[in-house]
């Protein structure tokens, strides 16, 4: 079936998915793009309905399979146009490839932890080698290793929507905000993005005040700044490095892959700044800066944790 208008009542109702309450009620969910698809399915996921855009195909190589793959489990097949993509997309630059199924959910209550337990949060990793970075640490020390869980858990303790966490995550606000960490905003009511940084803060305070843990981004130094056993480390590599990691990994030319990178250090750095007054990539902020493209993985492990050990903080 073909969707050209952007007021067709199914692109309406995948809108609705990106609200938790609307994903909870209906008991599906929305999985974009190519690699997320092509995990899914074959891990034995099952969509109702795939939705695609060719003229947003980054290869056209593999999208076409996938698409068959979908039909042939029995989902239904829509064929949208640039436009109508759009509407629906959640990624800043859509590669034309969108499934809804059913929803997979684990809530926090399910989550049994150990006494003591050391949790590590993640939130837009920048490349595999630093994901890899942090698993094989947290192997190394022994811990639980959970991605995402933050915007869940602030969410439900503000009561905000969880969506709002996820729109406006990791993204510079609308007013001055530095100094409402000590003080009172600067307006009679703080703006959606101040709240919802707020609770990602009170979050990260919570989790950090019941034991051990390992938490990615999200100003997380700043948060916790002045706290006993705090190591504050910071993972980089060349910028040609990078690009050519997710050039791979996102299947994109590395001219393409160049801009994706820039964009996120602009991202991250607007968001750092603009809720600390500080500047982000300081090497003074941080108690340990490694160059993960000249330390392999299993080297960086070995010297966050002999760092740990040394400082006198694992």
């Amino acid at each position: 079936m073909e969707i050209t208008s952007p007021s067709n009542p199914k692109l309406k109702y995948v809108v609705k998915l990106r609200s938790c309450s609307t994903r909870e009620e209906s008991g599906e969910m929305i999985v974009e793009g190519y690699r997320e698809c092509r995990r899914a399915l074959d891990s034995g996921y099952r969509p109702r309905a795939i939705f695609h855009c060719p003229e947003l195909y980054l290869k056209n190589e593999n999208e076409p399979t996938l698409v068959e793959d979908c039909a042939r489990l029995g989902a239904e097949v829509y064929t949208c146009s640039k436009t109508c993509f759009s509407k629906i997309a959640y990624k800043e630059r859509p590669d034309g490839l969108l499934m809804v199924g059913p929803h997979v959910s684990i809530k926090l209550a399910d989550l049994k932890l150990p006494e003591n337990a050391l949790v590590i949060v993640t939130e837009a990793i920048e490349k595999p080698g630093n994901l890899g970075t942090i698993l094989r640490t947290a192997e190394a020390l022994g811990v639980p290793f959970y991605d995402r869980e933050l915007l869940a858990r602030a969410a439900q303790a503000s009561g905000l929507s969880e969506s709002l966490f996820e729109h406006h995550d990791e993204k510079p606000a609308d007013t001055p905000f530095f100094a409402t960490w000590a003080g009172p905003f600067h307006s009679p009511e703080p703006s959606i993005g101040q709240q919802v940084c707020l609770a990602q803060f009170q979050a990260i305070r919570d989790i950090a005040a019941k034991g051990a843990c390992v938490i990615v981004g999200r100003a997380a130094d700043f948060v916790l700044d002045g706290r006993a056993h705090l190591v504050r480390v910071f993972l980089h590599a060349p910028p040609a490095l990078r690009a050519a990691r997710v050039a791979e990994r996102q299947g994109v030319s590395e001219a393409e892959a160049r801009k994706l990178v820039r964009t996120a250090d602009r991202r991250r750095a607007a968001f750092y700044n603009y809720f600390t007054d500080r500047e982000w990539g300081d090497v003074g902020t941080y108690d340990l800066c490694l160059d993960t493209g000249r330390v392999p993985v299993d080297g960086a492990v070995a010297v966050i944790r002999a760092f740990a050990d040394a400082a006198g903080r694992d």
